[in-house]
């Protein structure tokens, strides 16, 4: 159990050397229209959003969710004549991608939704994103 809880005390160490936002690129694939957003991803899987698209300003919230991962614990034990040895393990696979999406609306009541994919080992990802006039936008996240 000590060797888990260092291990993940060291995963979030490292994870604190990491850039603490992300950039999103928008484009419109029939306007050609560019939109933008930076979200901070500290030690977080969701959070507020405010993306500049055509003009307006589309604020609402982007949610991530790794997938995989797991847990493991083992014992084994070696006999040798008399004496015999155990030994116990723990093993931890953490997740490195997942999807996401963002929901999010401008005052005038036009509303923008995305779904992407994302892996933090590259931190990076891509989707697709949708407004309520059926533009479809090409998402990147650096």
């Amino acid at each position: 159990m000590k060797r888990l809880a260092l291990l993940v005390a060291l995963t979030v160490l490292l994870g604190g050397c990491a850039a603490t936002t992300r950039n999103l690129l928008i484009v419109g694939r029939e306007n050609g229209a560019q939109g933008s957003a930076t979200v901070s991803v500290l030690g977080r899987t969701s959070g507020d959003i405010e993306i500049a698209l055509g003009g307006k300003s589309y604020k609402g919230t982007w949610v991530y969710v790794a997938s995989g991962g797991a847990v493991g614990f083992g014992t084994g034990t070696a006999f040798s004549g008399t004496a015999s040895a155990t030994a116990t393990s723990t093993m931890m696979a953490i997740p490195t991608g997942g999807g996401g999406t963002i929901l999010a609306s401008a005052e005038d009541g036009s509303s923008l939704r995305c779904q992407f994919s994302y892996n933090s080992m590259s931190r990076s990802g891509a989707g697709v994103c949708q407004d309520n006039h059926n533009a479809t936008y090409d998402l990147q996240i650096t």
